[in-house]
This record gives structure tokens, C-alpha cells and sequence, in this order.
């Protein structure tokens, strides 16, 4: 009689070309014991191909990139099929198959399936472009992202910008302060939160105190019978403490006099300001009406320093300057300059009519008007004065071509160094000629 063999350790090796454990995120199996029995009577049938398990782990391969294992193709012969060494045995499916996987790994296993559904098809190639595309827009905001933070000269903009609207902000809260006191983040912060907090936690305290009234009833205390007390002298506080409040009046007036320093702060406060804020704008007038006037001593000498150099250009400066002898263009010249001068005096916004206002606008157009024909009646004044020129150095030559008077013709100039009277008249007739 036979005995049965001793159980042994089998060791589960992994078949090549599996994914790791690490790699499908499960914890490592070890050793799997096995009791050997006795040898089976026949050996066991292969599974069909293409059964679950097959199927899990084809997906798999595909997923790390592994190359699927092909089914062994249905044959007719008898003979058993040829096992590949490299191929993953098939194994019928249980519901065991993935105990031993850990959620992430299920989850994995589950998108597979999802991915790889017979009865949805999906193109790898666009698949491949679709994670192309989510790249380069991952890229671009990175790139983004480190333009506007990790570029030296981007951060130094921002910087700037970010110093330059602080100190705005200081100037304009400093300013603040002075016109309105109340309305700025120093008192909220200094005066109002203080005081305000003061009347919640006095109120906390007081919340189980009770108030008798004038019907003798008592109730509970509010923040109106705190506040009437505040602002009662202290000889009429306590006295009325003393009738609402009974043995608690110690304590409300406790309360008052807290809330009354805040509040004497804050009124102490707002006068301070006020007074900061005369002083400072006082200096600021000040300042105003110095800087107005170096400003309106240097308008006045560069004023009276172009019309001198108008007077003095050697090309245009006589139409400036008033000509001995000639009244009549003399007194047209004040008169442009009256028209000129008054025209930059007045602002049609000021005038008090239209019809004032019309006036003004129509001495500013004459004024442009004016100032536009300057420069073309210069120039045509030019051009006259050359024709003239010329004409009067004609009128020049003519005279004196012109006979003697008596209708006698001139006498003869006597040669230089003598000769005749006919070599004489021979020269004159040659200088005709020419």
C-alpha cells in the first residue's frame, strides 16, 4: 500500500513578460503552500482561450507596454497543443482573481476594461493626439506660470508696481487724515475697533444683570441703558446707577468709565487731526502760492525775453517795431498788440453772457486767423520788395540813357589820353554793336 506523498512548498514563480507588483500597485503575495495529494487521475483541460483572466491580463501587457499574448489558434489535430513558455497560462475566471489587488490597482483594472470594451472602439492615434495636445497646454501654462514668476525682470516690474501703489496709498490715507479723520484706517483700527469691542465684552459681562423701572418690574439689561450712563456727568451717572441697577451699579459704572476713556481718546483724536490737518493745508497754501509765484515771475521774463527777440530777428523784427514818420502803421501795430493781448486774457468759460462769450471766441479766431496769414504776407511782402529792387535798378539804368535836356544830344566824352574825334566815334559805334 502506497502512501501519499509529504506536502511540499511550491514557490509561485511570475511568467516573463508579466508586469511587476509594483508596477500594477499590489502588495506582494510570497510563498504560496500547496498540499500535494496524489497526482490527479487524468490532467486537468486548458482553459479556452480568450477566458477573463486571459483577457485582464492582455489588457495589462498592453497598458505597460508589453506585447499581448495571442491566443493559440483552434486546430483540428488531436495532439495536445504546444504550451509557448512566454505566454501567460490560461486560468479559469473567479471571483478570486482580484482579492489580493489593492484599490488603486482595481481601479486601474476597471478603466482598462472600460478602455479596452469590445463594443467601443477607440482609435489609439487619437488617443495618442488627445494626450499630445493636453501636454502642450500643460506646457504653455507652466510656461506661463514661470514668466510671471520666476522671470527676474517680470518680478522687478511687479515689484515696482506693487511699491509705487503702496506709497500712493500712504499719501492718499495720509491725506485722508487730514480732511476726514474718522473716514481713515488709523482711527478704524486705533479708536473705532477698540471701542467697539469695549462695549461687546462690557456687555458680555453685564448680560445677567437686571434693570428696575419705573413700574417696578425689573428686565434684562441693554446697551441703551449702558449708554445712557456714558453720557450723564458722573455725579448723575451713579445716582442713576443706583436706582436701575441696585447692587450692580458699582459694576455698570465700571463699565461706563472703560467706554468713556475710549471715547474721550477718540474725541481726542479727531481734534488732534483737525488741527494737523489746518497746519498741514495752511503749508500746503503756502507752498501753493510760492510755487504759483516762481511760476509766474518765470512766465513773465520769458514773456518779455520772446518779444524782445521778435523785435530783434533781423528778418521779421521791423514788422514788430513801430517806424519813425509812419503814424498810421504805427497806431495799426498797438492795435494788433491790444487785440493780442486781450485775447490771451480771457477764457470764454468766465463770461457771465453768451454775448460776452461770443465776443471772446470771435477775438481768439481773429487772433489765430491773424497769426496764420503771418507767414505767407511775410513772404509775398519779400517777393514785392525784390520786383521792386530790380525795377528801381532798371528805372536807374534808363535815366541814365536818357538825352540831355533842350533835345540836344550829349557831348561827346573826350577819350582817356587823347585821340581824334573820329577814333572817338568809332569806339561809341563798336560799344553799340555789342
Amino acid at each position: 500500500m502506497s502512501t501519499a506523498p509529504a506536502p511540499t512548498t511550491i514557490i509561485a514563480e511570475k511568467p516573463a513578460g508579466t508586469p511587476s507588483e509594483s508596477q500594477l500597485g499590489m502588495k506582494p503575495i510570497g510563498e504560496i503552500k500547496v498540499s500535494q495529494m496524489a497526482p490527479p487521475a487524468e490532467p486537468p483541460k486548458p482553459a479556452k482561450p480568450g477566458t477573463a483572466k486571459e483577457g485582464m491580463a492582455n489588457r495589462l501587457r498592453e497598458k505597460f507596454g508589453e506585447p499581448p499574448t495571442t491566443p493559440p489558434a483552434a486546430t483540428t489535430d488531436k495532439k495536445a497543443p504546444v504550451a509557448d513558455p512566454k505566454a501567460v497560462p490560461p486560468v479559469a475566471a473567479s471571483d478570486d482573481d482580484e482579492a489580493g489587488l489593492s484599490d488603486e490597482t482595481k481601479a486601474i483594472v476597471e478603466a482598462t476594461k472600460k478602455e479596452t470594451d469590445p463594443k467601443k472602439k477607440v482609435n489609439p492615434w487619437k488617443l495618442l493626439d488627445e494626450h499630445k495636445k493636453k501636454t502642450k497646454e500643460y506646457e504653455a501654462k507652466l510656461k506661463s506660470y514661470e514668466d510671471a514668476g520666476a522671470n527676474p525682470a517680470k518680478i522687478k516690474e511687479l515689484t515696482d508696481a506693487l511699491a509705487a501703489r503702496e506709497a500712493r496709498h500712504a499719501e492718499l490715507e495720509r491725506e485722508i487724515e487730514f480732511v476726514n479723520f474718522q473716514k481713515s484706517e488709523k482711527f478704524a483700527n486705533e479708536y473705532q475697533k477698540p471701542y467697539e469691542e469695549a462695549w461687546k465684552t462690557q456687555m458680555t459681562e453685564l448680560s445677567e444683570v437686571t434693570v428696575r423701572g419705573d413700574d417696578g418690574n425689573e428686565r434684562a439689561m441693554t446697551s441703551a441703558d449702558l449708554l445712557e450712563l456714558v453720557n450723564l456727568p458722573l455725579k448723575e451717572a451713579k445716582q442713576r446707577a443706583i436706582e436701575k441697577f441696585g447692587d450692580f451699579a458699582d459694576d455698570v459704572i465700571s463699565s461706563r468709565k472703560e467706554i468713556r476713556v475710549l471715547l474721550e481718546k477718540q474725541h481726542k483724536a479727531i481734534d488732534d487731526a483737525k488741527k494737523a490737518g489746518l497746519e498741514f493745508f495752511k503749508k500746503q497754501k503756502e507752498e501753493a502760492a510760492a510755487s504759483f509765484g516762481k511760476v509766474s515771475e518765470e512766465i513773465r521774463s520769458t514773456w518779455a525775453a520772446a518779444n524782445q527777440a521778435a523785435q530783434a530777428d533781423e528778418k521779421v523784427g521791423h514788422f514788430f517795431r513801430p517806424v519813425e514818420g509812419d503814424a498810421e502803421g504805427n497806431q495799426r501795430l498797438a492795435k494788433g498788440f491790444e487785440l493780442a493781448d486781450r485775447a490771451f486774457s480771457e477764457n470764454p468759460m468766465n463770461a457771465k453772457t453768451a454775448e460776452e462769450r461770443a465776443a471772446i471766441v470771435k477775438r481768439h479766431a481773429a487772433v489765430r486767423n491773424r497769426c496764420a496769414a503771418f507767414g505767407r504776407l511775410t513772404f509775398q511782402n519779400g517777393e514785392l520788395q525784390r520786383q521792386l529792387k530790380e525795377a528801381q535798378e532798371k528805372l536807374a539804368t534808363y535815366n541814365q540813357a536818357e538825352p540831355p535836356a533842350g533835345g540836344g544830344q550829349r557831348a561827346p566824352a573826350a577819350p582817356a589820353g587823347g585821340g581824334s574825334a573820329k577814333s572817338s566815334m568809332l569806339e561809341r559805334l563798336r560799344a553799340k554793336a555789342k
